[in-house]
C-alpha cells in the first residue's frame, strides 16, 4: 500500500471534509464489488457480455476513487 493510502489529514485541514468524502466513496465502492461478485459469477454463465460490461463499470468506479483519493491526499500534502 502507497504512503498516499495511509495518509490520514488533521481534522482542521480545509480539505479534510473532501478527503472523508472520497474515502467513504472508495470504501463503499470496494464493498459494492464484494457484494457483488457471486451474483456477476452466476450472471456471467447466461449472460456474459452484460455481466462483463458491469464488472468493468465496477473497476473503472474503483479506478476513479481511488486516483480522486490519490489527488486529494497529495493536495494535502503540498500545502
Amino acid at each position: 500500500m502507497s504512503d498516499l493510502a495511509i495518509y490520514s489529514p488533521s481534522t482542521d485541514s480545509k480539505y479534510s471534509n473532501l478527503h472523508k468524502t472520497a474515502s467513504c466513496a472508495q470504501r463503499y465502492t470496494r464493498e459494492l464489488k464484494l457484494e457483488m461478485q457471486p451474483l456477476l459469477n452466476k450472471l456471467f454463465t447466461t449472460y456474459p457480455k452484460e455481466a462483463g460490461r458491469f464488472i468493468g463499470l465496477l473497476n473503472e468506479i474503483d479506478l476513479m476513487t481511488s486516483a480522486t483519493l490519490a489527488g486529494i491526499e497529495h493536495t494535502m500534502k503540498t500545502d
